[in-house]
């Protein structure tokens, strides 16, 4: 008892509390009625952090934890008063200047576009917040343009403030992004020799241009739970990474570092920047950087830091943002769940090695990140996919031979117009799509279940001491868990 109460802990561990009392503060705080004049609060919260890091015992716990919810708070209630500012504009209409923050869609609609918009200008004044809008235009939308619209704003869904329904567009400005230009031109390059669907599925794969997949198409990936990995995600951007980093490691590890930095930002660049790729890119980098210095990232610690510094800069993310929660869930379910799950097997058969079982290893990883992933699935679909483990076992294998090929595809359709160059692609990406059509069409693909936020808080505190059970019965560290190795 003496020995625990002097010990000290790492400041990783009391960085770590930090972030978990952000995080409850950003979370209570849209609920307090806190104004600007509260950043002065501050300094001495401040003052008390830096004493308890110096300290480092474990009232230090108590006094970071306090500090985080202050610092949260200070941010929540103050990002939420920004945000009614914008929310004050419903049943009104206006004249608008904003910036398309993600690939607009038309879903076959002549003319009518979905859009994302953020940066938000009406007149004179900026306001925080993104909007969702219809807008009818015979011109060509891309992300990254800005948008001067008019019409009627209504109430706000999920992370999107007010929204406005079919805009009428007086102006565009067309953004001169050459990561755009250069993935569009790809995309016609790979058209040229892969047929669709699979065409739009292999650009899906490889460079997150998912606006051009069929809405039928795109129901029956939601209906067999393979959305995440058939966009740019965190999925695709580790599978690159992985790649780079164990080719190009044999030479040297700062040109692994340097080129696999490099693949991220133009990833990100040419996929956007949603809150699952912010959340993936900020994860690898710094998964990257740990493993060039030969350190570890306790996956815990890891999520904490991201978790907390994203919805810091961003509060809607933890509040309404369904991919960034995916996101983490999934993130929690293959890093920390499936480890203690893996330690599991391996005790109840010695003869069990996981590492010599890749398959036995990607069902116990799609597996956990599913059960992560359910109660919020549950909560906003009020459906769950029955086949969405086995849809995930046969398709996320070829994943990367899928993006691979296509990127194949995509030099010979620029180089020339022999198609059979493209049959490779042409055949993984067709299997791909069969396996999407022909489980989505069994009709018990998908169940209606109805789940209430109450039950879906209980399944994670459920799934949180089972989790810490493990932990505490095996003692694993999971520190040897890492997405880039």
């Amino acid at each position: 008892m003496n020995m625990w109460r002097y010990a000290r802990f790492h400041g990783s561990v009391i960085l770590a509390w930090l972030a978990f009392g952000v995080l409850i503060g950003l979370m209570v705080g849209i609920w307090l009625p806190f104004s600007s004049l509260s950043w002065v609060w501050l300094l001495p919260v401040m003052m008390i952090l830096v004493g308890a890091f110096r300290s480092r015992r474990w009232f230090s716990v108590v006094l970071v934890i306090a500090c985080g919810v202050v610092f949260g708070v200070v941010r929540a209630s103050g990002f939420a008063e920004e945000l009614r500012e914008l929310e004050a504009l419903r049943d009104t209409k206006q004249t608008i200047v904003a910036r398309i923050s993600q690939d607009p869609t038309n879903n076959n609609l002549p003319n009518v576009w979905q859009t994302q918009l953020s940066s938000v200008r009406v007149g004179t004044d900026k306001y925080t917040g993104e909007i969702f809008a219809t807008v009818l235009s015979e011109k060509l939308l891309r992300r990254g343009d800005e948008v001067r619209i008019s019409g009627m704003l209504r109430e706000g869904f999920g992370s999107f403030a007010v929204t406005m329904y079919r805009a009428n567009l007086e102006e565009v400005l067309p953004s001169n992004d050459k990561l755009l230009d250069f993935r569009n031109s790809f995309g016609e390059a790979v058209r040229r020799v892969v047929p669709e669907p699979e065409a739009s599925l292999g650009l899906g794969f490889l460079v997150g241009q998912k606006s051009a997949l069929d809405p039928a198409f795109e129901e029956q990936l939601r209906t067999v739970g393979l959305t995440h990995i058939v966009v740019a995600s965190g999925y695709n951007l580790t599978v690159l990474v992985r790649f780079a980093r164990r080719i190009l490691a044999r030479h040297s590890r700062y040109l692994a570092l340097v080129s696999s930095l490099g693949m991220i930002v133009l990833f990100v660049g040419i996929s956007g920047m949603s809150p699952s790729m912010n959340r993936a890119a900020v994860v690898t980098v710094l998964s990257l950087v740990a493993w060039y210095y030969g350190r570890t990232f306790h996956p815990v610690k890891l999520i904490l830091y991201v978790a907390a510094g994203s919805a810091l800069a961003y509060p809607t993310y933890l509040w309404s943002d369904l991919g960034w929660m995916l996101s983490f869930a999934a993130f929690f379910g293959v890093l920390v769940v499936s480890p203690l799950v893996m330690i599991t097997l391996k005790s109840k058969s010695k003869r069990l090695d996981i590492g010599e079982w890749p398959l036995l290893r990607l069902l116990v990883e799609t597996t956990s990140a599913q059960i992560m992933t359910l109660p919020i699935l549950a909560v906003t679909f009020g459906n769950l996919s029955v086949v969405s483990l086995l849809a995930n076992m046969l398709v996320a294998p070829v994943v990367p031979f899928a993006m691979a090929l296509t990127a194949l595809a995509g030099m010979v359709g620029w180089l020339t117009s022999w198609v059979w160059l493209a049959v490779p692609a042409s055949t993984v990406l067709a299997y791909v799509v069969s396996i999407v059509h022909n489980l989505a069409n069994i009709p018990w693909a998908s169940v209606n279940v109805e789940v209430s936020s109450a039950i879906a808080i209980a399944c994670y505190v459920a799934i949180g001491l089972w989790v810490s059970a493990l932990w505490f019965r095996y003692r694993q560290t999971l520190e040897s868990a890492s997405i880039v190795v």
